[in-house]
């Protein structure tokens, strides 16, 4: 497990978890002893995604230009 979030991108960055319908704003916290990925949402809930879709979320600065 160690090895895997060495190499994990999604630690400590926000992502956005899917599982079906629902969706999950959070922090990467990498995956657990059985596998699924952690989540901590902007609640501080504590999420496990077992199937579903992990991204990371990226933020867009919007510049405005007179």
């Amino acid at each position: 497990v160690q090895k895997w979030n060495d190499r994990d991108a999604c630690i400590d960055r926000p992502v956005v978890g899917t599982i079906g319908r629902n969706v999950i704003h959070g922090k990467g916290l990498g995956v657990d002893d059985t596998g699924a990925y952690r989540i901590v949402d902007t609640a501080g809930h504590m999420h496990r995604l077992i199937s579903g879709e992990l991204r990371i979320h990226q933020e867009v600065s919007s510049i405005f230009l007179d």
